[in-house]
């Protein structure tokens, strides 16, 4: 068996369709949420490679700016040591960066 958290709240994605579009607090708090999480990924070498509003779970259904947000699907992730140069193109394409889509 796997036990997990219950994330009832949908998506973030979910929220910005619903709500069409985020205000600045709004968006802030979310962030910062993500960057934590990114944060921590990266300070254990794993690098997410995916990141969008889908991927990232509402704890509750309360607004999302009371909300704790979840990242999920590390379906793409991978291992990485700082430093490290990924050039494999994975993720979403509406999300990757200029970086990624500049690569060779």
């Amino acid at each position: 068996f796997i036990v997990m958290e219950l994330c009832n709240g949908g998506t973030l994605y979910d929220h910005l369709v619903k709500l069409r579009n985020f205000s600045e607090a709004q968006a802030a708090i979310s962030l910062l949420q993500i960057t934590r999480a990114v944060s921590y990924l990266h300070k254990t070498d794993i690098c997410h490679r995916d990141i969008k509003p889908a991927n990232v779970l509402v704890l509750t259904k309360d607004p999302v700016e009371k909300a704790s947000l979840r990242l999920t699907d590390f379906g793409l992730s991978c291992h990485c040591s700082q430093g490290q140069v990924l050039n494999e193109r994975v993720g979403t394409l509406a999300y990757m960066s200029p970086q990624v889509l500049n690569k060779n």
